[in-house]
């Protein structure tokens, strides 16, 4: 008479082989030793996993609980740079006082140098350099030409 164990396995044994028959999977030989089984039913289970049909999707499951953003916009740069946790910009490095740039980064430094924007102080600079820079003093009367 066997034993609880012994009939559960051997019924174990006889699911297996069932299934694997039913898969395509035709063992040679018995399935007698545990290490035979646990290989054919890894074997099962990745292509039961590996069917059309599987609902094992690396979708919504992992990415279903990302529902905060990290990194907003930021005041210095305007770009969505800013980590919200870490609460630096990733881009010019706001809030420290100098601008974030490498010289890894040759590309990156051009776009964001002088002259890529409105330039509204420098724009005026060559005018006033002409005049010596004066303020606050009238201009100077020129006779009227006739």
């Amino acid at each position: 008479m066997e034993s609880g164990s012994a009939q559960r396995r051997q019924a174990k044994c006889d699911d297996v082989q069932e299934r694997a028959s039913r898969h395509g999977f035709s063992p040679r030989g018995r399935l007698a030793s545990r290490c035979n089984i646990r290989r054919l039913r890894d074997i099962l289970t990745h292509s039961i996993r590996c069917l059309p049909t599987g609902k094992m999707t690396k979708g919504t499951t992992s990415f279903g609980k990302r529902h905060t953003k990290t990194h907003t916009l930021c005041r210095r740069c305007g770009r969505r740079s800013f980590h919200k946790q870490d609460k630096s910009c990733a881009s010019c490095g706001f809030p420290r006082a100098k601008t974030r740039s490498y010289q890894w980064g040759k590309k990156a430094i051009r776009r964001h140098t002088t002259g890529t924007g409105r330039m509204r102080h420098m724009k005026d600079v060559p005018r006033r350099a002409k005049n010596g820079f004066r303020t606050g003093v009238a201009k100077k009367a020129t006779p009227a030409s006739a």
